[in-house]
């Protein structure tokens, strides 16, 4: 990254998710944030990697606990589990495991997800799905989004950088499945006004992040949505409890969410990456696929 880049982002010129939140109106969300049943908030929920096994890190979750929030997830579709809140399901990354473990447990139990993908490691990363495997998912109706082109600090990026990870990772993913794509996952959770006016001039329509607290909301036409970041200790009941919330009861326990939030703007976006690579137990490269520490 230019010196130049990041001295004229700096952290004045970042607003969180949730500063963002607090100037904007709320404005009806859309379809796929709504619950087929015309009722309850959207209860994002962001998954990552999928093991069969012991999972190898805080956010690899085994293949059986996945079933477990599955099965849940269905009975609240059929109405026979009574929820607040209604789940979304959606990956980030893209990794392998996504299609050949996740996508045949999703069609299982009928649910459909959105994938978020690191679309300059599509078949370039060996831990990677393929543009088969991509294409796959359109086709069974989940939906396909950007996770940018590399995965940076979106805000840290340059005029041209940002063009790059936002247009080109766009118009590569809609030119190789023929389908518009609409929804960025931004990488790391951090995004600021400048990072969402290029969003909107480039056509994404919905924003997720790493923000739990924060109501869904629209802004410059774009919906911003906070998410879950699922573990691997996450087990059916832990998500089970916060569906059955309040969303009152839910705010009262976003103290945790603060706290953290408030370590990442006293120590900077980049200590505080490394810091999380210490205490969630990867071992891979802080490059290798999408490491995601805003949680």
């Amino acid at each position: 990254m230019p010196n130049n880049a990041q001295n004229s982002h700096n952290s004045s010129d970042v607003a969180d998710l949730s500063s963002v939140c607090r100037r904007d109106s709320d404005l009806e969300a859309p379809a796929h944030l709504l619950s087929a049943h015309g009722t309850g908030y959207p209860l994002v929920l962001a998954y990552h990697h999928l093991s069969e096994g012991i999972p190898q890190y805080r956010y690899d979750l085994s293949t059986a606990d996945f079933e477990n929030h599955l099965q849940m997830f269905a009975a609240v579709a059929s109405g026979g589990l009574v929820t607040s809140a209604h789940p979304v399901v959606t990956f980030d990354d893209g990794y392998e495991c996504n299609h050949s473990l996740a996508l045949p447990l999703l069609e299982e139990h009928n649910v459909k997800g959105t994938f978020f993908l690191i679309v300059g490691r599509i078949e370039r990363h060996p831990k990677s799905m393929t543009w088969r495997h991509v294409n796959e998912l359109v086709s069974l109706g989940h939906e396909v989004g950007a996770h940018s082109w590399s995965h940076p600090f979106l805000t840290q990026c340059t005029e041209a950088q940002l063009r790059k990870e936002l247009l080109y990772a766009k118009d590569t993913l809609e030119d190789e499945l023929g389908t518009a794509v609409t929804s960025l996952s931004v990488p790391h959770g951090r995004f600021n006004n400048r990072v969402l006016d290029a969003c909107a001039e480039y056509g994404y329509r919905n924003i997720y992040t790493s923000d739990f607290w924060c109501d869904v909301r629209v802004r410059s036409g774009i919906t911003i949505a906070g998410r879950l970041m699922v573990h691997s200790k996450m087990r059916s009941d832990s998500i089970r409890r916060l569906l059955t919330m309040t969303r009152l009861r839910l705010h009262c326990e976003s103290g945790r969410y603060r706290i953290k939030r408030f370590l990442r703007r006293a120590i900077g976006d980049q200590l505080y990456h490394h810091l999380w690579i210490q205490v969630s137990g990867w071992t891979g490269s802080s490059t290798d696929i999408g490491v995601e520490e805003s949680r």
